[in-house]
């Protein structure tokens, strides 16, 4: 197989592989898929020169992959995910590892002042016992935000509980702690939100989250 039929081969894939793979919990996939995604690119700009020497139909291979991995770049931006030279992946500014720094403590979720946290969007994350048991995402923007989905939790209303991890964080209200991931308030934040709920679902791979499947 030549390194076109490759490269066309790959692009094809990155993009379901960076979005899927994570929800699996492998982790080592989407890094290659990243890699594989940045080598495309240098293989794409290193015979951008010389298109005139192709054959017909290699120039043909070649104007097959740019627009295939043109248009997986796009999609790929457009959820606000952006491949580095080097194969690093970043969702919105940030990469996995620094995101994962960003984490803050709002408290027992039972009395959580959630109001501070009505304009923002990103993820949350419920503990008992120093153990991630579940990662959420709130993303309602217009609607209230992360105070909005957390809320829900403690109504007495069954809006947050159609799941079976919704009705076991109700049940344990009073032995959860939360941390909140902010990412943004704006509707790229919200895409963001979404790469970012799989990446840190397929990584830590909560016992209840494992309900939802």
């Amino acid at each position: 197989m030549s390194f076109w039929e490759k490269a066309f081969k790959v692009s094809k894939v990155v993009a379901s592989t960076l979005a899927d793979e994570a929800q699996k919990a492998q982790g080592r996939a989407q890094q290659q898929a990243g890699k594989n995604l940045a080598e495309t690119e240098r293989q794409l700009k290193k015979y951008e020169g010389v298109q005139h020497r192709m054959t017909p139909e290699q120039k043909e291979k070649y104007d097959q992959v740019k627009k295939a991995h043109e248009q997986r770049k796009q999609n790929l931006q457009n959820k606000g995910v952006t491949v580095s030279a080097l194969g690093e992946i970043r969702y919105g500014d940030y990469t996995y590892e620094q995101w994962n720094r960003k984490w803050v403590s709002i408290g027992p979720l039972v009395s959580a002042n959630l109001t501070p946290y009505n304009q923002s969007v990103g993820l949350y994350r419920h503990k008992m016992n120093n153990k991630v048991v579940y990662i959420g995402r709130a993303i309602e923007l217009n609607n209230g935000g992360f105070r909005k989905r957390l809320s829900d939790y403690r109504r007495e209303s069954d809006s947050a509980r159609k799941h079976t991890s919704g009705r076991m964080i109700n049940e344990n209200l009073n032995r959860i702690t939360t941390d909140v991931l902010i990412v943004g308030d704006t509707s790229q934040a919200i895409e963001v939100t979404k790469e970012l709920e799989r990446v840190f679902v397929g990584k830590v791979r909560p016992e209840w989250n494992k309900m939802l499947f």
